[in-house]
């Protein structure tokens, strides 16, 4: 009864025609049924990203200066959450705000940035921890080991419900956020790609290539 989006389709699709492809190289087949089949068309879906007033609201709903630590980092940097979790003390420059990191996908190690108010919070945030952890940000009890994935998913999802925020709220929206901020202030894809540290342009072009209806507002604004 239950059908599958086009784009999980394709996804199997790409999946059993490289599990083909290599059949064939190893000479067990001749030929890759998949390639007569043909994709699925999907549909475009507007980017989902925070507005200024939701960044506010989970502001608002930060009950520890860990939890405002943990917006203020992801909101800066637009890291993906498995990057963000991985940041050490020493890998912040708190002069200039830089964040070294290894990324996730292409394997560089190139800066991420942390501003004045993600610096303000992290800085009163390592204030108050007593515990010799090397992480940016740790658990909230003992052992205070690095906080996990799944522990920053938890965090945002926690500070979501207190304020019965109806939105999707996860970290990878903070990255989206940054992102379409950078889109909507006019700034090239080049900019973007090198801001969220993707390895290809055809990946940041994929998503912000195409003006929305705020860069278009704003180009208006600013002719006027």
């Amino acid at each position: 009864g239950k059908r599958n989006m086009n784009s999980t389709v394709n996804n199997e699709r790409r999946f059993l025609s490289a599990f083909f492809s290599w059949m064939r190289s190893q000479k067990l087949i001749f030929d890759n049924p998949v390639e007569s089949v043909s994709k699925k068309p999907v549909e475009r879906k507007p980017i989902d990203y925070f507005k200024a007033e939701d960044i506010e609201t989970l502001r608002e709903g930060c009950v520890t200066t860990r939890d405002r630590a943990i917006i203020e980092v992801l909101r800066s940097t637009g890291l993906r959450v498995g990057e963000a979790s991985q940041i050490d003390i020493a890998d912040v420059d708190f002069n200039t705000g830089d964040v070294w990191v290894k990324r996730e996908k292409g394997g560089l190690n190139t800066p991420a940035y942390l501003d004045d108010v993600a610096m303000h919070y992290i800085k009163k945030y390592l204030d108050e921890r007593t515990d010799n952890c090397q992480a940016l940000i740790v658990w909230s009890k003992a052992p205070y080991n690095r906080l996990s994935k799944c522990g920053i998913r938890a965090a945002l999802k926690s500070i979501a419900e207190r304020q019965g925020m109806q939105t999707r709220v996860y970290p990878h929206k903070m990255r989206k956020t940054l992102g379409m901020t950078l889109k909507n202030k006019g700034y090239d894809i080049g900019v973007i790609q090198e801001v969220l540290g993707h390895n290809s342009p055809q990946t940041t072009s994929r998503y912000y290539a195409e003006s929305t209806k705020d860069t278009l507002r704003n180009i208006r604004r600013q002719a006027a």
